[in-house]
């Protein structure tokens, strides 16, 4: 019998058909790198079906903005920061802080040229 030297992900890729006719000697180098693989693979696909949520209270808005509870707090009186409040509880929207810090970009000296230049033309 001829003994050929396989990867582990070329092993994936042998038609089920013919599975069952082949030997595999396996080192435990092997096992491990595959338990690597599964493990990456397995966080990967973890993490893009649990997002976070989009809606929650002043602990989302703390994580997102990076300001303190009593800084959002005075924000949502002044009306200076998107918020919800529903039945008197104060909620914000992970996507909607995002496109409100995003919204407060300030232009480069050269984008103010540029822009100017434009009008003046």
């Amino acid at each position: 019998m001829q003994k050929k030297s396989l990867d582990i992900k070329s092993l994936l890729d042998i038609p089920t058909e013919y599975r069952s006719q082949i030997r595999l000697e396996v080192t435990l180098d092997d096992l491990i790198k595959f338990a690597e693989h599964l493990s990456v693979s397995w966080q990967h696909n973890n993490t893009l079906t649990h997002e976070k949520p989009d809606i929650g209270r002043i602990d989302l808005a703390v994580e997102v903005t990076g300001l303190t509870k009593s800084t959002i707090y005075s924000k949502v009186s002044k009306n200076e920061i998107p918020f919800m409040k529903k039945h008197g509880a104060l909620y914000f929207s992970r996507s909607t802080l995002q496109d409100w810090i995003i919204g407060g970009r300030q232009e480069t000296k050269q984008e103010i040229n540029n822009n100017l230049d434009t009008y003046l033309k």
